[in-house]
């Protein structure tokens, strides 16, 4: 039996960023997801909820504090499991970290991403939202 591919869903206007996290994750056995604003995020996560939200900050349509606060929204209507968010930003004073956790993002990689750091942080957050559906489970 093969394991089921993760989805990860990554919102990124910027079309030189879109293609450098895609290529830091082709290596990784992921399914990607590609969207270009945080509007076009929600939508996707209504479809298909991912394993993980990759959601940059700065988007037109629906900026990604919008589209975070969102997808909370709806996991609490419709009592869905908390997926894990990762902000990518530009910005990395606390002022904006804060943000990103008031509106429910529950990590923050400041631009420049490097390969390690992203990975990383990803297979922290699938390994933690995996343990959290099986406690639930038992």
């Amino acid at each position: 039996m093969t394991q089921r591919r993760h989805r990860v869903l990554i919102a990124e206007d910027n079309m030189t960023n879109s293609l450098i996290v895609r290529k830091m994750l082709e290596p990784e056995n992921l399914e990607l997801i590609l969207v270009e604003n945080g509007r076009l995020a929600v939508e996707s996560y209504e479809r298909q909820p991912p394993d993980i939200v990759l959601m940059d900050m700065s988007m037109p349509v629906m900026d990604g504090l919008q589209a975070a606060r969102e997808i909370r929204r709806i996991e609490a209507r419709d009592g869905l499991p908390r997926v894990p968010m990762v902000a990518l930003t530009a910005n990395a004073f606390s002022d904006d970290r804060d943000a990103c956790i008031e509106a429910g993002l529950d990590d923050f990689l400041t631009k420049p991403i490097s390969k390690p750091d992203l990975t990383e942080r990803i297979r922290a957050h699938l390994s933690s939202a995996q343990e959290a559906i099986s406690t639930k489970a038992l």
